[in-house]
């Protein structure tokens, strides 16, 4: 079972009636990618009580941070603490953050919080990767794929579009986010920007 968080309503959505009486949302295509893994998905509610998405997690064998336009930093800080201490506990359940949910987890251990963020503007680009950190077969986010994970680096197989990324210096200038993560990829602005940003840790 796979933990989704929920966010709360982007702007557009609070004069659709179809919304009304509802404060957060779970995007399709996320439910859709878990449960084509065959995992089931099940709701973490931002508004839920703490204690009842405590007795969730206890339960999960992974979390999705998703991306978009939503906001649940104040939330997704309780679900990343409480996996963490989970974790540290002995019992593994992997965090995965897809866009805005990459920037809320990183945000939450830098000493710096979301300000370890640089602005990058992109809209819609499909890019390679740069396994600058090392080969991608003995990094455990790529090991699976075996030397098929060298074809991100031929072919631009990751989609961009956002506003804030993460410079790759910050690992070293930000002791909280270079004790808890480390980079295993960079992707580049297109030019003539052409600024590494991290793409994966």
């Amino acid at each position: 079972m796979i933990g989704v968080i929920s966010q709360t309503l982007e702007l557009e959505m609070h004069n659709d009636t179809r919304f009304n009486g509802y404060y957060s949302y779970i995007m399709k295509s996320y439910v859709d990618w878990i449960e084509a893994q065959g995992a089931r998905v099940v709701p973490l509610i931002v508004d839920e009580p703490r204690d009842v998405t405590a007795d969730k997690l206890k339960r999960m064998n992974g979390v999705l941070f998703p991306g978009g336009d939503g906001n649940y930093s104040s939330f997704g800080r309780f679900v990343f603490d409480t996996v963490k201490k989970i974790n540290d506990e002995g019992t593994y359940i992997p965090i995965w953050g897809t866009c805005a949910g990459f920037h809320e987890l990183v945000s939450y251990v830098a000493d710096a919080g979301w300000a370890v963020h640089d602005v990058y503007d992109m809209d819609s680009a499909s890019l390679t990767l740069d396994f600058a950190y090392g080969d991608p077969t003995d990094i455990q986010i790529y090991s699976n794929l075996g030397p098929k994970a060298n074809l991100f680096t031929t072919y631009n197989m990751t989609y961009n579009s956002h506003h804030w990324s993460l410079n790759p210096a910050k690992f070293q200038s930000d002791k909280g986010l270079g004790d808890f993560f480390e980079p295993t990829a960079l992707s580049y602005m297109p030019a003539p920007d052409n600024r590494p940003f991290v793409a994966s840790v």
